[in-house]
Parts: structure tokens; C-alpha cells; sequence
């Protein structure tokens, strides 16, 4: 089964699409496609799905001949099945676990503000578990890959920030405050496999990718249902944009190209992805729990009063 990748750096220049290859660069068009829209139809050749699934998928007109001409191109190569399957496995396997899990359409907008705040946290620690990534040696896919998922997670922390703007919180408050315990747990699991287990770690995050996507969507359209001010709701779209996040999980499948997984490491990862589902269900569950009770949005032992000021109007 061929998994189609592209053998290249996909990028926006100029309003041209262009796919950077050691030693040249090539301009891409596309009769009857903008440059966003082959933007994304370039960024579902991740390595993540066969053939057969993208000619089955709603872009099934639009890759037609497309795939055949980067081939001949030799701007296509193709990711290894065990790979790509080993990937898929996890992120299924994550979610099955986490499908119990209800996220409410909440009558209560400070469960999403709630998400808002603990993303925040999350993301804008994304250095911690990023960071030790980036020492291996003689791996450049993967340090690339690394590279663009650190810039994709502080962009994504940029966008919750504005929106949290627009409730009157501030960068300099959230770094007063305190993220949940859950958050924490999440945050020192994730930099312990970065350190210890740095190959599972690209899987969970891959697993994570998704679920931060899914989780989103969700909740943006409760916000909508309840109107919350657009200038709250419209800067997190960008986390809710599937296109986005296979974008994010097609560079750790390029990444996975360096990379090879032994028998007893893939059971081996599959236990571990049981410990990652169950922190991130602690985590959502800690932000429906918390924030749909408290009377405060955001946590501090050390500035109580300014706490106070950021009342919750119910």
C-alpha cells in the first residue's frame, strides 16, 4: 500500500506555492485551484493516509493526476507502512479511550474560557518537551520537524492569548497564575518522554495534535451557540482547522522517514499511549470540573486580590 508524501518543504511565497527540495525550488499551480486551496490539497500528502484513502476522501477530484505529476517530478516519495501504520494505530488507539469522554455544550462560558486558559498554559510550555528534541544528532528530518512543531505551538499560543485579550486577561496575568494540576501532569509527562523516550514522545504528540483539534471544535461551536463576542471565539478557529493539524502531523511523519521502530517497542508504545489518554482525559475533565464552578478565572496563591478582580459573570 503507498502512503505519498511529499519529498520536499511545502510553503506559501509570495502568493506562489513553492516545494523547497535539497537544491532547488519548484513553483507549483494547479488549473481551477487557488494557491490556499493547493496549499491544502499539498498538505494532505503527509505520509499519514494510502492512495486508496485519499482517492476515497472529498478531495478525491482535486488530487486526480496530481499525485502522478509530483511523481514525476520526483517531488513524491513514500512514507514505509509500519510507520504510517504505527501512527495511525496510537491515534486510533487514543481515540477509543478517550470516546467516553463527553464534552458538554456547556451553559456555562467560563468552561471556555476554562480551555482557553489551560491551552495556554500548555502550549506556551511547549519548550519544555520541544527543546530536548532538538539534541539528537544526525537526525535533520526530525530537528525540522521538531523546529516547525515548536513555531506551530507558540503561533497557536499567540491566537489563545489574543482571544484571551478580549476577555481583559493578559499575558503578564497568566503568567502570575497557576495552570490546573492536570496541566502540570500533562506538561511533566510530555517533557519526561521528550527526555527519556524521545521517539514515543513524536507519537503522543501526533496523538495530541488531533485531540487538542477535536476538542476545540467542539467547543467553539457551544460558543457559538451560547454568542460569546467573536473577538473571543474567531483567534482560536486556528486550532480548530483540521487541515492545520494533519499539517502539524504530517511533519512527524516525515519525521518517522529516520526513523525505525522495533517489534517490542511498538507494544512498548502502545501501553504508553493508555498513560498519555488518561492525562489528557484528567486534564478535560479537570477544566469542565474546575471552571464550571469557580467563581474566579484565573488560580494564585500568590496574588489572591488580582484573582479576585477577574469575577466570572454568570
Amino acid at each position: 500500500m503507498f502512503f505519498p508524501y511529499l519529498a520536499g518543504t511545502l510553503a506559501l511565497h509570495d502568493d506562489r506555492v513553492v516545494i523547497v527540495q535539497a537544491g532547488r525550488t519548484v513553483c507549483f499551480q494547479l488549473q481551477g485551484q487557488s494557491q490556499e486551496g493547493l496549499y491544502q490539497l499539498l498538505s494532505l500528502l503527509d505520509g499519514s493516509r494510502s492512495v486508496g484513502e485519499l482517492q476515497q476522501s472529498e478531495y478525491a477530484t482535486a488530487l486526480s493526476g496530481l499525485i502522478e505529476r509530483l511523481a514525476a517530478q520526483h517531488l513524491l516519495e513514500e512514507m514505509p507502512q509500519a510507520e504510517a501504520d504505527l501512527l495511525s494505530a496510537l491515534a486510533q488507539l487514543a481515540d477509543s479511550q478517550l470516546a467516553s469522554i463527553a464534552i458538554p455544550s456547556s451553559a456555562n462560558p467560563a468552561v471556555l474560557y476554562g480551555l482557553a486558559i489551560e491551552h495556554y498554559h500548555l502550549l506556551s510550555r511547549s519548550g519544555y518537551f520541544l527543546s530536548p528534541i532538538l539534541g539528537w544528532q544526525g537526525l535533520g528530518q526530525v530537528r525540522y520537524a521538531v523546529s516547525e512543531l515548536y513555531q506551530r505551538s507558540t503561533a497557536q499560543a499567540d491566537a489563545v492569548l489574543i482571544a484571551l485579550n478580549a476577555i481583559d486577561i493578559s499575558r503578564t496575568n497568566l503568567e502570575q497564575a497557576l495552570p490546573l494540576p492536570e496541566t502540570a501532569a500533562l506538561v511533566n509527562g510530555l517533557s519526561f518522554w521528550a527526555k527519556a523516550e524521545p521517539v514515543f514522545f513524536l507519537c503522543a504528540w501526533y496523538v495530541l495534535i488531533a485531540q487538542i483539534c477535536k476538542s476545540f471544535k467542539t467547543y467553539l461551536a457551544a460558543g457559538r451557540q451560547l454568542t460569546l463576542a467573536s473577538r473571543f471565539l474567531d483567534p482560536l478557529n486556528t486550532l480548530a482547522q483540521i487541515e492545520l493539524a494533519e499539517h502539524q502531523q504530517g511533519l512527524i511523519s516525515r519525521a518517522f522517514e529516520q526513523l525505525s521502530v522495533e517489534s517490542t517497542e511498538r507494544s512498548h508504545f502502545e501501553q504508553q499511549i493508555y498513560l498519555l489518554s488518561e492525562l489528557y482525559a484528567q486534564f478535560q475533565m479537570a477544566i469542565q470540573r474546575h471552571y464550571d464552578a469557580a467563581h474566579t478565572l484565573l488560580r494564585s496563591h500568590r496574588w489572591p486580590r488580582f484573582c479576585d478582580r477577574v469575577l466570572l459573570k454568570r
